[in-house]
């Protein structure tokens, strides 16, 4: 009995802890995509902001 309950709670230690860590991962997978497209998004912004200025 005593030996089932340890396995028990050591498995959902880990369990959690690899949910914890899978979470941490895929936030910082999601930052790092978000940030990387919105520089994108800036620099194929700003050339076409300055041409508008040439032509006007």
């Amino acid at each position: 009995m005593y030996l089932h309950l340890r396995l028990a709670v050591e498995s959902r230690t880990r369990v959690s802890s690899y949910l914890g860590l899978v979470s941490w991962m895929y936030l910082h997978l999601r930052v790092d995509v978000h940030s990387g497209t919105r520089t994108q998004y800036y620099s194929l912004q700003t050339p076409s902001r300055q041409t508008d200025q040439l032509q006007s």
